[in-house]
């Protein structure tokens, strides 16, 4: 029995559709479920309800989950709550900030793009060309979102 169908929200053992078998209904069902459990599975941050990640939003209550959100749960479960060494942020803000300071009309963006980007490859624009106090603002949107607390 394929259990549930959507005519009659329970199994019924007259309906035709309740009594097949999934692989019947669905012919790709074992491929698609192998795929679905390759993908990997999350909790919804919302209403708790954990689904394959072959959709962005949940599909009982349609909350659209964030990917990086999902990789900091992720890595915070492998690695414990700091997979980096904090300790290291001053001493690389201080070597940005004396370089920044040699030309102080460059773009942070636009220093770290062209301290980071190989001969020949294009630049990232939405890096390169953000202006520092809408590059803040961007940051404390990030913060709010993905790294509430």
């Amino acid at each position: 029995m394929a259990s549930i169908c959507s005519k009659h929200q329970e199994a019924d053992p007259d309906c035709d559709i309740c009594k097949a078998d999934i692989r019947d209904l669905l012919p790709n069902y074992d491929r698609k479920s192998a795929e679905a459990k390759a993908a990997g599975s999350i909790r919804c941050s919302k209403c708790d309800f954990e689904y394959y990640l072959t959709t962005h939003d949940c599909p009982l209550c349609g909350h659209r989950y964030n990917h990086i959100g999902w990789v900091i749960d992720k890595m915070d479960k492998v690695y414990g709550k700091h997979s980096r060494d904090p300790a290291r942020i001053p001493g690389i803000l201080e070597e940005i900030r004396k370089i920044w300071e040699k030309d102080p009309d460059m773009r942070l963006g636009q220093l770290i793009v062209n301290a980071t980007n190989k001969e020949g490859d294009p630049p990232c624009p939405s890096i390169f060309y953000i202006e520092d106090d809408k590059l803040v603002e961007k940051i404390h949107e990030f913060e709010q979102k993905y790294l509430p607390g």
